[in-house]
C-alpha cells in the first residue's frame, strides 16, 4: 500500500521479441499510497488507455492517460466513499465494464462497500456515485460486469448471517432504488467467510475461484448477460488439472481491448506506413449480436478481412472487398472477443477488436 503505484518499462522488441526490462526505468512511482485496486480501459480515441486506481485514506480516483509517449496526463476525481480504516480495507477489486463506461469497486474489512460509477473514457472523469446494498455485513472482494454491461456480479462474505455469497444486480437502469431492488442471490455457501475474485474471460463467461482453501477448480457463470437463474452458475466446474487457485484471478484490460493499431516489433519492419495515432477502422455497433458495420476512414480497394478469435484461430475470411464500409454478419459464431485484420496483399491496413454478445 505505502509503496504506491509504480511502473517498469519493457522493450518488447528485445530478446527476440520476448521483451526485456529497461534497467534505467524500473519501479517509477506514479501514485503514492494506493488501495489494492487497478483497472485499464481504452481511451475514446481508440488508441490510448486509461489506467485507473484509487488512493487510500481518501475518496480520490486517479485516471492516468497512457499513450505511446508514456503517462501524459492525470485526472483526479474525488467522489464516493473515503477508503480508510485497517490495512485489509485496501482489499477488493476495481473493474471497468467491457465498454469502459462504468466502474464497479468493492472493498472489504473496515469498509464493506460496493459502489458503482460512470466513467467518461474521453475525459477520464468519474461521476454518478451509486452505493449499492449488500447481503448482511457484506465484506466485498470480487466485482465483475457482464459482457453487455447490463449486469454486475459481486462476491462478499458476512458474519451475520455467516456465509459467502455471489450476487447479481441488473444495472440497466440508472436509478439506485431500481438497481438495489434487483439484488439477486446466485450462490451462497453458509458457515464460510471466503470472498473471492471474479474475472470475465474473452469468451464472455465470468470465472470465480471456488469457495474454500486449496480450490482445484474454478466456478463459472456461463450466461452472465441473463438475469436470475438463467445466468447459469456452475460451481467448481472448470478443473485446473491438479493446480490450486487462491483468492483471485489475473486482471486484463476491459473488453480485452489490446488491438489499437500501434505497431508490434514485426509491424515496425513490415508495415511502417501504419500511423500510431490514426484509428483506420471503426466497428459499430460493438458489442453486437447479429450484424455490425466496419467503417474505414479511407477508401478500401480489393482488401481482405480476416477475423480471428481470442485463441488465435481464424474463423472467417472475406476477400475482394472495396469501399468505405463492410457489413459483417455473425452467422454461427459464438459470443466472445474477436480481432479483425484488414490487409491489401502483404500490407496491414488496420487491426480492430469486436465483441459478439447474445
Amino acid at each position: 500500500m505505502s509503496d504506491g503505484l509504480r511502473y517498469t518499462k519493457i522493450d518488447i522488441c528485445r530478446n527476440n521479441s520476448l521483451g526485456a526490462v529497461i534497467s534505467s526505468q524500473k519501479n517509477i512511482l506514479l501514485v503514492d499510497t494506493v488501495a489494492e485496486k487497478i483497472a485499464v480501459t481504452r481511451h475514446a480515441n481508440g488508441v490510448d488507455y486509461w489506467v485507473l486506481t484509487h488512493t487510500f485514506y481518501s475518496d480520490e480516483f486517479w485516471a492516468l492517460l497512457l499513450t505511446v509517449n508514456g503517462i501524459e496526463d492525470t485526472v483526479v476525481t474525488a467522489i464516493g466513499s473515503i477508503h480508510g480504516g485497517p490495512v485489509p480495507g485496501v482489499q477488493g477489486q476495481l473493474k471497468f465494464s467491457p465498454n469502459g463506461q462504468k466502474i464497479a469497486i468493492g472493498a472489504s474489512n473496515g469498509l464493506n462497500l460496493i459502489e458503482l460509477f460512470d466513467f467518461d473514457n474521453l475525459t477520464g472523469v468519474v461521476s454518478n456515485f451509486l452505493p449499492l446494498e449488500k447481503i448482511g455485513e457484506g465484506r466485498v472482494y470480487g466485482v465483475e460486469f457482464s459482457l453487455d454491461g447490463s449486469k454486475l456480479y459481486t462476491v462478499s462474505s458476512s458474519i451475520s448471517p455467516m456465509g459467502t455469497t455471489l450476487v447479481q444486480y441488473d444495472i440497466a437502469s440508472s436509478e439506485l432504488a431500481v438497481i438495489n431492488a434487483s439484488l439477486n442471490v446466485i450462490h451462497h455457501v453458509p458457515n464460510m467467510m471466503s470472498a473471492r475474485g471474479l474475472q470475465i474471460g474473452p469468451n464472455g463467461k465470468i470465472y470465480m475461484v471456488s469457495f474454500g482453501p486449496g480450490a482445484s477448480a474454478l466456478s463459472v457463470i456461463s450466461n452472465p448477460n441473463v438475469y436470475g437463474e438463467g445466468c447459469n452458475f456452475e460451481d467448481q466446474s472448470v478443473d485446473l488439472g491438479g493446480q490450486l487457485a487462491s483468492l483471485s484471478l489475473p486482471g486484463f484490460i476491459a473488453g480485452y481491448d489490446y488491438s489499437n493499431g500501434i505497431e508490434t516489433c514485426t509491424d515496425v519492419v513490415t508495415t511502417p506506413e501504419i500511423k500510431k495515432s490514426e484509428k483506420v477502422l471503426t466497428v459499430f455497433p460493438n458489442p453486437f449480436s447479429q450484424q455490425t458495420t466496419m467503417l474505414s476512414n479511407n477508401y478500401m480497394s480489393d482488401v481482405s478481412v480476416t477475423v480471428v478469435n481470442s485463441t488465435g484461430i481464424v474463423v472467417r475470411e472475406l476477400s475482394n472487398i472495396s469501399g468505405h464500409t463492410i457489413t459483417f454478419n455473425r452467422e454461427q459464431l459464438p459470443q466472445g472477443l474477436y480481432f479483425v485484420r484488414v490487409t491489401n496483399g502483404n500490407q496491414l491496413i488496420a487491426v480492430e477488436r469486436m465483441v459478439i454478445s447474445d
